[in-house]
């Protein structure tokens, strides 16, 4: 088990914190932050998807590029808030069903 850690706290002055493993509690509960360990996806086959953009989209019920491709636009739009207005969903979801219907046709 390891020992606290120095954490810098500025003007060159550190003190000591308890790790994660010197502490439970302090683990977050709930959902993962987005870069935690990455589950397997096939969303990072979307252009610029990150771990960010993939953890919004399972918040969203969408796991995957099968899970994209069948979701309306409109509504993934409205759940995603702001980061769906800023991004082009639709061309995802197109995106999504060219690739789920091509790696059908290979199977």
């Amino acid at each position: 088990m390891a020992g606290p850690e120095r954490v810098s706290i500025g003007d060159g002055d550190t003190e000591e914190r308890p790790t994660v493993e010197e502490n439970p509690g302090s683990r977050p509960k709930g959902d993962r932050h987005p870069n935690a360990s990455r589950p397997e996806t096939d969303l990072y086959r979307l252009r610029g998807a990150g771990p960010g953009l993939v953890w919004m989209l399972s918040q969203c019920e969408i796991h995957a590029l099968q899970d994209l491709a069948a979701a309306d636009a409109d509504v993934l739009v409205e759940r995603l808030g702001i980061v769906g207005q800023l991004l082009d969903v639709p061309e995802w979801i197109a995106f999504a069903q060219e690739a789920v219907s091509t790696d059908t046709e290979i199977c």
